[in-house]
């Protein structure tokens, strides 16, 4: 971003390359401790909603059961739809759409991802209606050692 502006008020030069290369660490430990701290919103929304829906969906002996595929899933669900549209969350829309551009040229990104998106909720209904497998069809050694 230093280097961009740069670039707009005063044109290319030959040292930019080193410009880059000296600000480059402290640009990555800004950009770690603003995700960390952009992350613990999400995390308390996915957390509070696993545990609300463990509480509301009991498991099979009637205790509150947070780590339930669904309870898990729905905190998923809510962790990520907070990061996306939570406070931090326009830096990551932006970054995203700028991979995408230079991935993707935006005509083929208009018909590659609804197709993705609709094989994907496909695949999720599929994955949904086919029978879970559980530990109780292990041996009893092969669930011991998982269990432990």
């Amino acid at each position: 971003m230093v280097l961009a502006a740069r670039r707009a008020t005063r044109g290319r030069r030959r040292g930019d390359g080193a410009l880059v290369w000296g600000a480059a660490p402290w640009f990555v430990l800004r950009a770690v401790l603003v995700t960390a701290l952009g992350l613990l919103l999400p995390a308390l929304v996915g957390a509070a909603v696993a545990f609300a829906v463990g509480a509301v969906l009991p498991g099979p002996d009637g205790s509150v059961d947070p780590l339930s595929v669904t309870a898990t899933a729905a905190g998923f669900a809510a962790g990520l739809v907070t990061a996306w549209w939570g406070p931090f969350g326009s830096t990551a829309r932006r970054g995203t759409r700028r991979v995408l551009r230079a991935l993707a040229p935006p005509s083929v990104a208009r018909v590659v991802v609804p197709l993705l998106l609709v094989a994907a909720v496909a695949l999720g209904a599929w994955a949904w209606t086919q029978d879970a497998p559980g530990w109780g069809s292990l041996p009893d050694d092969a669930r011991r050692a998982v269990s432990r």
